[in-house]
């Protein structure tokens, strides 16, 4: 009987964000389980300037080294996806797939810069996959995405629902505003830190849970906001849970989704399901 391949899946560092929860959810399909030894590379933040492309590509070269039959996986933004796709063609990967979770990338940040990404990635990655058209354009462009591969957001609904059950103790006895998501500016979390300053000052009683793990410069922003605005106490920050489900139910009154990025994400479909 031959060995099965490998299939190397290339992704962020582990966190409970949308694409990592897939990878999560991938890796516990049994169909995947029987067709591919699957194994999973956290990605670092450590390979930025030209020594670290090199280190890249040495890298790229050891994990697939000792594989004579492997498909490699990126779930990546579009810089290090490009970078990756590149290393892994450069040391002799024949089957190399990108998939694309998002509807805009803060890098690179020039339209000629992305293009120029978008044609690498096109020429050394064969098989595009995205959870949406838009998600698609921004990864691929317009042209190589009309060949993409749409494969949405895996959510489990009954999974969902069963979690739920943990009671989850109010932060708030107020009407509860929440942000759930990767603390990062795209996802614009300053906005709703504003608009809860003018509720409070029309004289409503609110609250916001801004629930996620990211990047701890611009979190510290948003205290500091929150701050310079007198929303010390109105503002409370959590870390992303694996008991979201009954966040969802217990804790949150409304669901606020300020970036301008995305259509209908992940959080928007749990939120709905628990009626909010």
């Amino acid at each position: 009987m031959l060995d099965k391949p490998t299939l190397l899946i290339a992704t962020l560092p582990y966190n409970l964000s949308g694409p990592q929860l897939y990878v999560e959810q991938i890796m516990a399909n049994p169909k995947l389980q029987a067709a591919y030894n699957a194994e999973i590379w956290e990605v670092q933040d450590i390979y930025r300037g030209g020594a670290g492309k090199w280190r890249l590509l040495q890298d790229c070269k050891a994990k697939i080294a000792h594989h004579k039959n492997c498909v490699v996986y990126i779930n990546q933004d579009l810089s290090l996806v490009t970078w990756l796709a590149l290393c892994f063609k450069l040391a002799g990967a024949k089957k190399i797939a990108a998939h694309s979770h998002a509807s805009s990338f803060s890098a690179p940040r020039t339209a000629l810069l992305r293009r120029i990404y978008q044609s690498i990635l096109n020429a050394t990655s064969p098989v595009r996959l995205a959870v949406s058209h838009g998600a698609a354009n921004a990864m691929f462009g317009k042209h190589a995405a009309a060949k993409c591969l749409l494969m949405p957001a895996l959510i489990d609904f009954n999974d969902l629902a069963a979690q739920s059950e943990v009671l989850s103790a109010r932060i708030s006895a107020n009407f509860t505003f929440a942000c759930v998501g990767r603390l990062s500016p795209e996802k614009n979390q300053s906005l709703v830190i504003h608009a809860l300053a003018k509720v409070l000052d029309s004289g409503q009683k609110a609250h916001l849970l801004l629930m996620g793990d990211g990047d701890s410069a611009y979190e510290a922003q948003l205290i500091g906001l929150a701050e310079s605005l007198g929303l010390s106490q109105s503002v409370s920050f959590a870390r992303a849970s694996m008991q979201i489900a009954s966040v969802y139910r217990f804790q949150i009154d409304a669901l606020l989704v300020p970036s301008i990025f995305e259509g209908q994400s992940r959080v928007v479909a749990e939120a709905q399901l628990f009626g909010i």
